[in-house]
């Protein structure tokens, strides 16, 4: 597929997280939740890819005052991927929650491939 001349690519994947019965706080363990993940890259320059990813999954507990498990939690995921050789590629992204106090408010993250 190509958008504004470049070439994207989307991707995305989701199912149910089946839990038994765990030891913290086990009367309010939900023993199902829905998980999922969106996304699209585009290649922006021969060296670079930029992506947009949404992670997301449905509440681990019910009944609770605390926001972080007893609601659902999204991420939005952005980044992208630096080719710095044939085989060496930067991957560097920020997280940011969408859904806010779900989840941490903001996460960066830095990667190193090196293949053969």
């Amino acid at each position: 597929m190509r958008w504004l001349a470049l070439p994207v690519g989307w991707w995305g994947g989701g199912g149910v997280l089946l839990m038994g019965n765990g030891d913290v706080l086990p009367e309010q363990q939900r023993h199902a939740a829905l998980f999922g993940s969106v996304g699209v890259g585009a290649r922006v320059l021969p060296w670079m890819n930029l992506k947009l990813q949404l992670d997301f999954h449905g509440p681990l507990y019910d009944n609770s005052g605390l926001t972080q498990i007893n609601s659902p939690a999204a991420q939005l995921v952005i980044g992208g991927d630096l080719l710095l050789g044939k085989n060496v590629t930067l991957e560097l992204a920020v997280t940011e929650d969408v859904v806010v106090h779900a989840s941490p408010d903001v996460v960066f993250y830095l990667g190193l491939s090196v293949g053969d």
